[in-house]
């Protein structure tokens, strides 16, 4: 099979707008993963005795917290990004490994999605 002919059987075809929105919908959604800080929450009855308020892929969110590590006495309350400046004192257990290949297959994921809608776009419109 040429290339031609391989490029001519995948024009659009009446599935092609349906393919769209279910494309646009999972990116939407990767999209949405990516900048929401709350992949994990502490529960309401064990807010009082914990530090640990919500955790995204870019942020954590603490409330008094104090690592023996720190020094000076530096107390976290409030969100901070992981790779921001107060934060990068205390990386190796915020981020560990699997952590960081989370972070990276995510994002792979949303930019292989958006180029996926540019190409059903192109194939549609051509």
């Amino acid at each position: 099979m040429s290339l031609k002919s391989a490029y001519d059987s995948c024009k659009s075809t009446p599935f092609s707008f349906s393919v769209l929105a279910v494309t646009a919908a999972g990116s939407i959604s990767i999209i949405l993963a990516l900048s929401s800080s709350l992949w994990l929450e502490s529960k309401p009855e064990s807010e009082s005795e914990s530090h640990f308020v919500s955790l995204g892929l870019w942020r954590i969110c603490f409330r008094d917290f104090q690592h023996p590590s720190v020094k000076f006495d530096d107390v976290f309350n409030g969100c901070y990004y992981f790779y921001g400046h107060k934060s990068e004192s205390i990386p190796s257990w915020l981020q560990p490994g699997w952590f960081i290949f989370v972070q990276c297959l995510t994002t792979g994921s949303a930019v292989l999605s958006i180029l996926s809608i540019g190409v059903l776009l192109y194939m549609h419109f051509q």
